[in-house]
């Protein structure tokens, strides 16, 4: 009598430092986590464009100049914001929306800090036009992440 012994294929898996192996992921990924996720991260940019328009008289005292001069604080953000948007989308073409999210945090977190930290109304014009153009490339590389899900998992996550 004849044994036959059946080999079933297994992937190779990477073990890691740790020890045992990681798990596969078989699951497709979850739209309504991904959609959470990704609005986690658009969030802060809204407070970051609204935050300051209620500081403006403070800002203005702060820095010594005319409450008229702080609307450039404003109006920076919303300028290089919007002219990084097809900035960002052209970038879409290279890079992954992953990669064009990561960068337009990093830009929008270093404007942010620049501005915030800015002793002159100069400096925290400059730290707005970076987080503006950081936040236009956010908006932007979401929609592309949440677009390049299948249908049902795309209704989920923008739902």
């Amino acid at each position: 009598m004849s044994q036959h012994i059946s080999r079933q294929e297994t992937t190779p898996q990477t073990i890691p430092a740790g020890g045992a192996p990681a798990p596969e992921r078989t699951d497709p990924p979850d739209g309504r986590r991904l959609g959470l996720t990704l609005g986690m991260l658009v969030l802060p940019m809204y407070v970051a464009l609204g935050a300051p328009s209620v500081a403006l008289p403070a800002i203005g005292r702060a820095l010594a100049v005319p409450f008229r001069a702080t609307a450039w604080i404003l109006a920076a953000w919303s300028l290089t914001s919007a002219l990084a948007m097809p900035v960002a989308g052209r970038l879409l073409v290279r890079w992954s929306p992953f990669q064009v999210l990561v960068a337009g945090v990093v830009t929008l977190a270093a404007g942010s800090v620049l501005a915030g930290a800015g002793p002159t109304l100069s400096v925290v014009i400059v730290g707005r036009l970076i987080g503006g153009a950081g936040a236009g490339a956010t908006v932007i590389a979401v929609f592309a992440a949440a677009t390049a899900l299948p249908g049902r998992q795309r209704i989920r996550s923008t739902s």
